[in-house]
């Protein structure tokens, strides 16, 4: 397995692939099991690939909160993914202090 991290919002086709072999996991109730929070210009984002193919993706949206909780983030993982840890470099990377755009 070789996993490659990608801070670009993934192409559309593939993460409505991987909203349908996958398991949520949020900080808003309402997003589990639905479609991705709202993608705005300052977000972060995380999108993970194994031999191309998209098998997970993280958003942090900036500005947005809920409540004391903290900026609203969606964490989603292929199940089909075996790397136990992935769920938390994701969350991790998201939440860096240094964060770099890819353009």
């Amino acid at each position: 397995m070789m996993i490659a991290f990608d801070n670009r919002i993934p192409d559309a086709f593939m993460l409505e692939q991987l909203l349908g072999q996958a398991v949520s996991s949020s900080n808003e109730s309402s997003a589990h099991g639905q479609h991705p929070l709202p993608m705005n210009a300052n977000d972060r984002y995380i999108a993970v690939y194994d031999n191309n193919q998209l098998v997970g993706y993280g958003h942090l949206s900036i500005g947005s909160t809920v409540d004391e909780e903290g900026p609203l983030f969606e964490i989603i993982v292929s199940e089909s993914c075996r790397d136990p840890d992935l769920r938390h470099t994701i969350h991790k990377l998201l939440h860096a202090r240094k964060y770099s755009r890819s353009s």
